[in-house]
């Protein structure tokens, strides 16, 4: 999911609908079976980190581990972008 402005602290997060990813995620929770190379992988950087490091040594301008979803700042990096 997308934030708001959580780099500034300044706007609140709005509520926004499931990410595709964890759409896809719910719908092979819901199926019996699945192959593991069906889950994918989502670079996010876990809330707990984010928190504590932008608390220390932020505000921060660029996150690192992102898509579209789930940027905690107005620049990020995909997994595509390190490619």
């Amino acid at each position: 999911m997308r934030y708001g402005s959580v780099c500034s602290g300044i706007e609140a997060a709005p509520l926004t609908p499931l990410s595709l990813y964890c759409q896809s995620l719910n719908e092979l929770r819901a199926r019996q079976a699945h192959m593991l190379k069906e889950v994918g992988d989502q670079w996010c950087t876990p809330d707990a980190l984010w928190w504590g490091i932008n608390a220390r040594f932020g505000p921060f301008v660029l996150d690192l581990f992102a898509d579209h979803h789930n940027a905690r700042c107005e620049a990020y990096y995909t997994a595509e972008d390190n490619a």
